[in-house]
């Protein structure tokens, strides 16, 4: 449904599938899809209440697809203004996933609200650069 761009739909159905899901997983896959639907919409606050409730089931440390999560939910406090979270979870990514930097970085250079962010606030660019050079460093 998110594809065709039926978020009201896509919405309503991962809900369904975090309420009814019978694997932990699976519950999680749905919420954090889930948060992908408000991100596409912007809400971020309902994103990143998906994502820390992703992050705190504690299914990261068991399955590592759940990184991209704790990535959102880096980019959106970064993009709303709160910089010492998104420089944490940032931090707490490349502590995680050493191995994954490239992708991440990869990642990060693919979102325009992210950069746009960035380039509007350059004092939290530098903060980023300095704290996590792994991501940020040029």
């Amino acid at each position: 449904h998110m594809v065709g761009g039926r978020f009201d739909r896509a919405r309503i159905e991962l809900r369904r599938v975090y309420r009814d899901g019978r694997l932990p997983v699976h519950r999680m896959m749905a919420l954090q899809f889930l948060g992908n639907v408000y991100d596409s919409a912007t809400d971020y606050t309902r994103a990143n209440e998906c994502y820390e409730e992703v992050l705190g089931s504690g299914m990261l440390e068991v399955e590592p697809r759940f990184m991209t999560a704790l990535l959102n939910l880096a980019m959106n406090c970064t993009t709303v203004g709160l910089a010492a979270k998104g420089v944490q979870y940032f931090s707490d990514l490349v502590s995680r996933f050493p191995a994954s930097v490239t992708q991440l970085r990869s990642t990060l250079v693919q979102k325009p609200e992210f950069s746009a962010a960035l380039a509007r606030q350059s004092e939290l660019h530098e903060t980023l650069r300095r704290k996590v050079p792994a991501l940020f460093a040029a």
